[in-house]
């Protein structure tokens, strides 16, 4: 590109060369020579022009980059955000659904455990009736001689019982979606079948038994805090137990 340096130059060779020279010079070489100055001057003139629009465009390309790359980092960023906030959901959720299955567990465990009955172990199986449960609700089988658990080993002995269980349905009832906390009651209908004979009842006969389990999560533990017939039925051998078809 010509700069108007290169036209300064061109006027400083013209005047060296008039002072060597003969002051007398033709027209035609006088418009030649002015000729060339003014092309010279235009192209210094364009050269500058375009120096200074690619500098304008350099600057605008510079300044949409960082447009280009702050939104993409401010994309970038949203979408991480929008996948951890998914993922901690997903994990709350499969938390919720394990800490749900884990009480299930809890309330069946025990309904199973107080459907069955060996009359010749009836003191092991009133104490294993405490094992598991809140402190205010063991007490409810207190073997001393004013406590409760006392009752119910005489009865079971008096009446020769003999019955195994099996749960047939389990159900949560409140809200999945809002899940109790620790040291919350977390209630559960358990409906079940127990087979059993007692000295007055010597035939095996089956009853379907609905109850309703209440368990807490204390210590990092399960515990069962209520246990309680929601009602029991009774029915022939045979019969169809109440529970998802």
């Amino acid at each position: 590109m010509i700069e108007e340096k290169d036209v300064a130059m061109v006027d400083d060779l013209e005047v060296a060369a008039s002072e060597g020279n003969d002051v007398s010079e033709s027209p035609t070489v006088q418009d030649k020579r002015q000729s060339k100055k003014s092309r010279l001057r235009e192209e210094a003139a364009q050269a500058r022009a375009e120096a200074r629009r690619w500098r304008r465009i350099s600057t605008g390309v510079g300044v949409l980059a960082v447009i280009l790359i702050v939104a993409l980092t401010v994309v970038t960023w949203s979408r991480m955000s929008t996948a951890h906030e998914l993922a901690d959901t997903r994990s709350s959720a499969q938390s919720g659904r394990e800490d749900l299955a884990e009480a299930a567990g809890a309330a069946n465990a025990y309904a199973k455990k107080s459907l069955t009955i060996d009359s010749t172990r009836a003191r092991e199986y009133v104490q294993g009736l405490a094992a598991g449960t809140t402190s205010s609700f063991g007490k409810t089988f207190d073997l001393t001689a004013q406590g409760a658990g006392t009752l119910t080993l005489e009865l079971i002995q008096q009446l020769k019982m003999q019955s195994t269980g099996e749960i047939a349905y389990t159900h949560f009832d409140g809200d999945v979606d809002a899940l109790p906390g620790d040291g919350q009651p977390w209630n559960f209908v358990v409906t079940a079948k127990q087979t059993a004979t007692t000295v007055q009842q010597p035939e095996r006969t089956t009853s379907a038994v609905i109850l309703r389990v209440v368990v807490v999560h204390m210590d990092g533990r399960w515990l069962v805090s209520s246990f309680a017939p929601d009602p029991k039925i009774q029915v022939d051998q045979g019969a169809v137990v109440p529970g998802p078809k």
